[in-house]
């Protein structure tokens, strides 16, 4: 188990099937292509992490290891 989880909850948002979006941790403006977390510190571990995407009724649907 990882000792540092973060959640960021997509509230309305879609993503249709083969679509992408970048998830940044700062401030910005939501787009359909880029959302902002609007986190104050750092989310992203530089020497890797694992992301996990769940549909709404909390099945895995993907995962992507970052950089080690």
């Amino acid at each position: 188990m990882r000792e540092n989880t973060h959640t960021y909850t997509f509230g309305s948002f879609t993503l249709s099937p083969g679509s992408n979006v970048t998830l940044h941790a700062g401030k910005g403006t939501n787009a359909a292509t880029d959302l902002y977390w609007g986190s104050g510190s750092p989310i992203w571990n530089n020497d890797g992490d694992v992301v996990s995407l769940y549909d709404v009724s909390g099945r895995l649907v993907d995962a992507l290891e970052r950089g080690k």
